[in-house]
């Protein structure tokens, strides 16, 4: 939710400067697909993603936020990794 509100608390004390969380998930000159600490999806959604599955996925479009914490057998396996995401944009899409 703090990344959803820019930085901004629930009692409305901004902890991060004003523009951070815009800046940190416009594309960084090294990849296009990478902000600050924050991995970027061409539909304005980000993302951030650990070892055996942990994931956050911010989509400040739907004011939505997906929070997985997991433990798969191994710390990358694609076809996990896949299903995740397709998992992740049912629960954002779902009305």
């Amino acid at each position: 939710m703090f990344a959803l509100r820019s930085g901004v608390t629930e009692d409305g004390t901004r902890l991060l400067p004003e523009r951070w969380m815009e800046e940190a998930t416009v594309p960084s000159a090294a990849s296009k697909g990478y902000g600050y600490y924050w991995w970027l999806r061409p539909n304005g959604r980000f993302y951030a993603s650990g070892s055996f599955g942990q994931h956050i996925e911010v989509a400040p479009a739907e004011r939505t936020i997906v929070a997985i914490h997991s433990y798969w057998p191994a710390a990358f396996n694609r076809e996990l990794i896949t299903q995740n995401d397709a998992f992740v944009d049912a629960l954002i899409n779902f009305r």
